[in-house]
């Protein structure tokens, strides 16, 4: 029970990938490294294949032996850690190319599959949180909600495309609009009107305060 306990810790605090077996209803089994468990459903890679398995079509869960049903579901229901705008502690923001000097591009939420190698040419490979499909790119981001306080012209922020009445974009309602709204990327062009809630941004966005993120690595 301590072994299970602390890999369960490890994956929590980490999203460290290890082997399991996965046991369906219906008899099918899966073995391969886990990947996240999260939005009842539990993410595997098979053989190189990644499997996104529902949460209530799961009969067991077994790591070295050791059953681990219980805890795994009751991740897969909770979810990770996750901060005002529904961003999970292992999600990344990834694009195709960098920003450079675009006035904006669009980023999408991604959780990664395989870190960079030399082989890969420092490309990562990344499973879509909205649709499911894998990308390999260099171009990956992880990110936390503004100190509003820290926001300078020039930097580079993430913000989510949520429409409001006032014209000012507004961040995520929930997990749905997370997953599969509109990401951006772009520039902090003026920040004169952050005492009335909002700043624009490189492509002449206004931005709520509450709704930027700044790239932490």
């Amino acid at each position: 029970m301590k072994k299970t306990a602390l890999l369960l810790v490890l994956l929590l605090a980490v999203c460290a990938v290890f082997a399991m077996e996965v046991i369906l209803n219906d008899g099918r089994q899966y073995k391969g490294a886990m990947l996240s468990s999260q939005e009842n459903r539990l993410i595997i890679q098979d053989e190189g294949i990644v499997i996104q398995i529902p949460a209530e079509q799961i009969k067991a869960v077994l790591d070295n032996g050791n059953d681990v049903t219980e805890e795994i579901l009751k991740r897969a229901s909770q979810g990770q850690g996750t901060d005002i705008h529904y961003i999970e502690d292992d999600d990344f923001f990834i694009s195709e190319v960098p920003l450079e000097k675009n006035p904006s591009m669009q980023v999408k939420t991604a959780k990664m599959i395989n870190p960079p190698t030399q082989e890969s040419k420092q490309q990562a490979q990344f499973i879509l949180t909205g649709d499911g499909s894998q990308l390999w790119t260099k171009e990956y981001y992880m990110t936390k909600v503004a100190n509003v306080e820290a926001l300078k012209p020039e930097m580079v922020v993430v913000c989510f495309e949520g429409k409001s009445d006032t014209g000012i974009l507004s961040p995520p309602l929930n997990e749905d609009e997370k997953r599969n709204g509109v990401w951006f990327m772009a520039r902090i062009a003026d920040i004169s009107n952050a005492k009335e809630g909002y700043i624009r941004l490189s492509n002449d966005a206004k931005v709520a305060l509450e709704n930027i993120r700044v790239i932490t690595k």
